[in-house]
Protein backbone atom coordinates (compact mmCIF):
# COMPACT_ATOMS: atom_id res chain seq x y z
CA UNK A 1 0.00 0.00 0.00
CA UNK A 2 1.47 3.26 -0.70
CA UNK A 3 1.81 5.58 1.79
CA UNK A 4 -1.15 8.24 0.33
CA UNK A 5 -3.32 5.24 0.74
CA UNK A 6 -1.92 4.25 4.27
CA UNK A 7 -2.53 8.56 5.31
CA UNK A 8 -6.41 8.21 3.81
CA UNK A 9 -7.61 5.22 5.52
CA UNK A 10 -5.50 5.75 8.92
CA UNK A 11 -7.50 9.23 9.01
CA UNK A 12 -10.86 7.38 7.79
CA UNK A 13 -10.16 4.97 10.83
CA UNK A 14 -8.95 7.96 13.02
CA UNK A 15 -12.56 10.10 12.22
CA UNK A 16 -14.67 6.70 12.63
CA UNK A 17 -13.64 6.37 16.07
CA UNK A 18 -14.29 9.90 16.65
CA UNK A 19 -18.03 9.35 15.47
CA UNK A 20 -18.09 6.23 17.42
CA UNK A 21 -17.01 8.32 20.41
CA UNK A 22 -13.93 6.15 21.31
CA UNK A 23 -11.80 9.71 22.07
CA UNK A 24 -10.44 8.79 25.22
CA UNK A 25 -6.49 10.10 25.10
CA UNK A 26 -5.74 7.56 28.27
CA UNK A 27 -7.18 4.81 26.07
CA UNK A 28 -4.77 4.86 23.16
CA UNK A 29 -1.98 5.55 25.62
CA UNK A 30 -3.20 2.61 26.98
CA UNK A 31 -3.26 0.48 23.84
CA UNK A 32 0.18 1.64 22.61
CA UNK A 33 2.65 -1.30 21.90
CA UNK A 34 -0.59 -3.42 22.43
CA UNK A 35 -2.43 -3.34 19.16
CA UNK A 36 -1.08 -5.67 16.03
CA UNK A 37 -1.99 -4.85 13.09
CA UNK A 38 -1.19 -6.97 9.76
CA UNK A 39 -1.33 -6.11 6.58
CA UNK A 40 -3.44 -9.66 4.88
CA UNK A 41 -6.43 -9.78 3.44
CA UNK A 42 -9.20 -9.76 5.97
CA UNK A 43 -10.22 -12.71 5.31
CA UNK A 44 -7.32 -14.60 5.82
CA UNK A 45 -6.93 -14.07 9.68
CA UNK A 46 -9.40 -13.98 13.08
CA UNK A 47 -9.30 -10.87 13.94
CA UNK A 48 -10.09 -10.68 17.81
CA UNK A 49 -9.65 -8.58 21.29
CA UNK A 50 -7.93 -10.34 24.06
CA UNK A 51 -8.78 -9.82 27.59
CA UNK A 52 -6.65 -10.60 30.48
CA UNK A 53 -8.13 -11.53 32.96
CA UNK A 54 -6.27 -13.03 36.56
CA UNK A 55 -7.65 -15.63 38.62
CA UNK A 56 -9.97 -13.96 40.70
CA UNK A 57 -11.66 -13.31 37.44
CA UNK A 58 -10.39 -9.24 37.39
CA UNK A 59 -9.47 -7.96 33.91
CA UNK A 60 -5.88 -6.72 34.07
CA UNK A 61 -4.75 -6.04 30.38
CA UNK A 62 -6.44 -6.05 26.76
CA UNK A 63 -4.60 -6.46 23.70
CA UNK A 64 -6.00 -6.81 20.16
CA UNK A 65 -5.21 -7.78 16.49
CA UNK A 66 -6.51 -5.95 13.42
CA UNK A 67 -6.23 -5.65 10.05
CA UNK A 68 -3.96 -2.90 8.20
CA UNK A 69 -6.70 -0.69 7.21
CA UNK A 70 -6.93 -0.47 3.76
CA UNK A 71 -10.65 -0.58 2.27
CA UNK A 72 -13.92 -0.28 3.92
CA UNK A 73 -13.91 -4.14 4.96
CA UNK A 74 -11.05 -3.47 6.72
CA UNK A 75 -11.90 0.37 8.33
CA UNK A 76 -15.20 -1.97 9.58
CA UNK A 77 -12.93 -4.99 11.37
CA UNK A 78 -11.08 -2.07 13.05
CA UNK A 79 -14.09 0.02 14.18
CA UNK A 80 -15.99 -3.54 15.28
CA UNK A 81 -12.57 -4.45 17.58
CA UNK A 82 -11.63 -1.14 18.64
CA UNK A 83 -15.66 -0.79 19.56
CA UNK A 84 -14.83 -4.24 22.13
CA UNK A 85 -11.47 -3.08 23.37
CA UNK A 86 -13.14 0.30 24.86
CA UNK A 87 -15.93 -1.90 26.47
CA UNK A 88 -13.48 -3.60 27.62
CA UNK A 89 -10.95 -0.50 28.77
CA UNK A 90 -13.73 1.11 31.34
CA UNK A 91 -13.63 -2.66 32.93
CA UNK A 92 -9.85 -2.48 33.78
CA UNK A 93 -9.51 -3.64 37.81
CA UNK A 94 -12.80 -4.95 37.86
CA UNK A 95 -14.06 -8.71 38.05
CA UNK A 96 -15.00 -9.00 34.01
CA UNK A 97 -18.17 -10.90 32.39
CA UNK A 98 -18.32 -11.26 29.19
CA UNK A 99 -21.91 -10.30 27.99
CA UNK A 100 -21.03 -11.94 24.41
CA UNK A 101 -24.41 -11.20 22.66
CA UNK A 102 -24.65 -7.60 23.95
CA UNK A 103 -20.89 -6.64 23.56
CA UNK A 104 -21.14 -8.56 20.18
CA UNK A 105 -24.57 -6.02 19.02
CA UNK A 106 -22.29 -2.86 20.27
CA UNK A 107 -19.91 -3.68 18.16
CA UNK A 108 -21.81 -4.40 14.81
CA UNK A 109 -24.25 -1.78 15.16
CA UNK A 110 -20.84 0.56 14.78
CA UNK A 111 -20.07 -1.01 11.46
CA UNK A 112 -23.41 -0.40 10.55
CA UNK A 113 -23.05 3.14 11.98
CA UNK A 114 -19.42 3.43 9.98
CA UNK A 115 -21.59 1.73 6.78
CA UNK A 116 -24.32 4.21 6.82
CA UNK A 117 -22.66 7.34 7.31
CA UNK A 118 -20.64 6.69 4.27
CA UNK A 119 -23.70 5.42 2.04
CA UNK A 120 -25.23 8.84 3.27
CA UNK A 121 -22.38 10.80 2.69
CA UNK A 122 -21.03 9.38 -0.90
Amino acid sequence: MDEINKEYWQNELKCALEREGITDPNFFAFLKGKVRSYNVKVEDFNWAVFPRIDANGVLTDISMVVPTVYDMKSLCVNIHEYTHAYELYFCLGEVYVWHVEESEAKAREAEHRLLLHYETNK
